[in-house]
């Protein structure tokens, strides 16, 4: 009896373990603050050498409502200049992370990113993802540049989503959209690749056939609520 309890509770740990979020393996070295009114869902990375936690409420600087006054960090460790990092549920459920500078007790806004995850390695980089306001799980890079974090440009975005396509859909060799690579009928298992932007609520997307062929399809804009997607699991996540 004692050896099918100890195997149970040795299951059990394991099994919380493989479900808790993990850091990302870049930044393993780096502390997690859950920042997020249900926990799990929001998450700042710190290097706790140069941080202090705050975790209080604060009057939202956007919006009437309030936000978590969540650390005080080091953007930069080899500069003086400290900052504050705020999260912001939004007025309607956009999460989102402003960043401030702090002098002589004066905020000064740096940069206010949509994400549900912040990631502050102290090199002087900011690191943002999450699926907010957008249709998919966009990974950005900013560096700090005077008081503005500015984006660093990617050729593309990285997807990396296994789905399927609900409606029929044709690949092309390039965003042209003349050269015909493979046609998918509906329910084809699929990887989208990679995105690029085409304007404010559209996305061209390289998607990977259930074959291994590559090329571009044109989607047509999906905003509005997730469910009747062309492909599963890009839609927009918000209002």
């Amino acid at each position: 009896m004692i050896k099918v309890i100890t195997l149970c509770l040795i299951f059990l740990v394991l099994s919380s373990a493989e479900g808790a979020p993990q850091n990302p393996k870049s930044f393993a070295h780096l502390s997690r603050l859950d920042a997020g009114e249900s926990k799990g869902v929001i998450f700042i990375y710190y290097n706790a050498k140069i941080s202090k936690i705050l975790k209080h409420k604060v009057e939202s600087s956007d919006h009437p409502g309030t936000a978590l006054r969540a650390i005080e960090t080091k953007i930069d460790s080899t500069s003086r200049d400290k900052h504050i990092i705020d999260y912001d549920a939004g007025p309607s459920g956009d999460p989102h992370f402003v960043v401030y500078k702090k002098e002589d007790n004066k905020l000064t806004q740096v940069g206010s990113f949509l994400g549900t995850e912040l990631i502050i390695p102290g090199d002087g980089t900011v690191y943002v993802s999450g699926e907010a306001d957008d249709f998919f799980n966009k990974r950005r890079k900013y560096v700090l540049r005077d008081v503005r974090l500015e984006e660093i440009v990617q050729p593309y975005y990285y997807v990396g989503l296994k789905t399927t396509n609900t409606k029929p859909m044709d690949m092309y060799t390039d965003r042209s959209f003349k050269s015909k690579v493979a046609h998918l009928p509906p329910n084809s298992e699929i990887e989208v690749l990679l995105a690029t932007k085409k304007n404010e609520y559209e996305y061209d997307y390289l998607i990977k056939s259930p074959y291994g062929l590559v090329g571009w399809s044109i989607v047509e804009s999906q905003y509005g609520l997730c469910g009747t997607e062309i492909i599963k699991g890009i839609c927009f996540h918000g209002d």
